[in-house]
């Protein structure tokens, strides 16, 4: 599970917004650095195995990664049995209602990155997270940043936007 970010169609410094359900969205880079994004954000549920995408959704940037998880979850129940052992996902996916849904829910294992500001969390899952095991399982999540690749290189998904941009 993850989310990648799509430009928007307008400039948001210009007083009057020609795509109004684009949003500003403000986060730090892998960099340390403070990034402004203005546009949407996509996130996907990919199966690890198949590299096919099973649910995907499309917000405005603002809205935070963790909140979509539910949703994606179960808009992948809507079409095939939905049965997985585990959910993977990055540290914006990093929350104690998502790791309840997860367990109770779909009856599957946890394996999401706890992001830093996540004190208690990061001591409950410290051991698991260092095992070779959960570093085995969390390095099958980058299928869903090849589907991101796949989508914006093949299937020309930020050129197309990007040549709207105003």
């Amino acid at each position: 599970m993850g989310g990648t970010s799509l430009k928007g169609r307008s400039n948001p410094m210009k007083p009057q917004v020609s795509d109004p359900d684009a949003h500003l969205a403000v986060k730090q880079s892998t960099h340390g650095k403070t990034e402004f994004k203005f546009g949407y954000k996509l996130y996907l549920l990919v199966d690890c195995e198949y590299e096919l995408p099973l649910a995907a959704n499309v917000t405005p940037a603002n809205v935070h990664d963790f909140r979509k998880a539910g949703a994606l979850l179960s808009e992948a129940r809507r079409y095939a049995p939905f049965r997985p052992a585990y959910v993977m996902a990055g540290s914006g996916y990093s929350s104690k209602a998502l790791i309840r849904l997860v367990r109770r829910q779909y009856w599957a294992q946890p394996i999401i990155n706890i992001n830093k500001a996540h004190k208690k969390l990061q001591h409950q899952f410290a051991e698991a997270m260092k095992s070779r095991e959960w570093r085995a399982l969390y390095s099958q999540r980058q299928a869903v940043e090849r589907g991101f690749s796949l989508l914006k290189r093949c299937y020309s998904l930020l050129p197309f936007l990007d040549s709207f941009a105003g």
